[in-house]
């Protein structure tokens, strides 16, 4: 990722170039992968098989990273999250550039601050909830999150935000899964905790 000034405006952009051949690396690892795959659903014994099928597993995994290497389709995807949460206070997703994105290149505002998980502001707690509820407005509220919440994708901004980064993964769930969540949550939150155990000497009129 590079720092650069955006030509037509001047704006401070984030620049992701992918790495070259990355795509036929990944398709040859994968195609490898499937054949190992091929020769264990063949020769595994069945107890095996029925319980893991290594095909769909690899394919799956083959989607979803194919998925990850389309740049047009990461911004995208930015670009529906910043709509989705532009009414949250104190979060920045930042702006996208799809007129200068391409598959291998993508390019963002310009993010600058420090990780989350490193940051000693002294209401991080505070950032640490809010970046909470920001992932739960996604899961609850509009169902198009953000799959890859790893630090180096939060960070604190000098102006008290939090930012959120890197729309490479994003996952989309249904009103029914998310009432379930919902239900979940609130089950979870309602629960009390246990009596305290009493000692062998204790009573229960005590």
């Amino acid at each position: 990722v590079y720092k650069a000034p955006l030509k037509s405006t001047g704006d401070e952009v984030a620049v992701k170039v992918q790495r070259p051949f990355v795509l036929e690396t990944v398709s040859l690892d994968l195609y490898l992968a499937r054949q190992l795959g091929i020769g264990l659903r063949n020769f595994a014994p069945s107890f095996v098989t029925e319980r893991l099928d290594v095909i769909d597993l690899l394919d799956e995994f083959a989607g979803r990273f194919y998925g990850e290497l389309d740049y047009v389709l990461e911004c995208e995807n930015g670009e529906r999250v910043r709509e989705d949460m532009r009414n949250l206070p104190r979060v920045l997703i930042p702006r996208n550039y799809p007129e200068v994105t391409t598959r291998r290149v993508h390019v963002a505002e310009w993010v600058d601050g420090e990780k989350l998980s490193q940051s000693t502001a002294d209401d991080v707690a505070e950032l640490v909830n809010l970046g909470v509820v920001t992932y739960l407005t996604q899961l609850l509220d509009t169902g198009f999150f953000h799959a890859d919440p790893h630090p180096g994708n939060l960070f604190v901004l000098a102006s008290g935000e939090v930012g959120l980064v890197d729309f490479g993964q994003v996952k989309q769930i249904s009103g029914r899964t998310r009432l379930l969540l919902a239900r979940l949550i609130v089950a979870l939150a309602g629960r009390t905790p246990p009596p305290p155990s009493r000692g062998a000497g204790d009573s229960a009129a005590s």
